[in-house]
């Protein structure tokens, strides 16, 4: 699914919540997993033994623009609604990282 990427895919049921699909990538084998192996993976620049779907940091990105629109669209905005979005992004009060998308 990510090829030579690093990353995750989490793929969760609406209606139960269910996780259908847990990839983090790059991975290893564990059942190869001695000294040596394990010391190989802890030097690797791409960080291999990273669980990057249950440990890794994104952005909420595209999945969230649905919440947001629901947002939007209960605080009376609609679509003539103009909003200034200064250069670089807006920054909610309270944080330091701007949001682009």
């Amino acid at each position: 699914a990510l090829g030579d990427r690093a990353g995750a895919v989490v793929v969760v049921e609406p209606a139960t919540g269910d996780v259908l699909v847990l990839v983090s990538a790059p991975s290893f084998d564990p059942n190869d997993l001695d000294r040596e192996r394990f010391a190989q993976l802890s030097a690797d620049d791409r960080r291999p033994l990273l669980n990057r779907a249950l440990a890794g940091l994104y952005p909420p990105a595209s999945t969230y623009k649905a919440v947001t629109a629901a947002a939007a669209l209960a605080a009376g905005w609609g679509p003539g609604t103009t909003v200034d979005v200064p250069p670089g992004g807006f920054i909610p009060p309270g944080e330091t990282q701007p949001i682009r998308d």
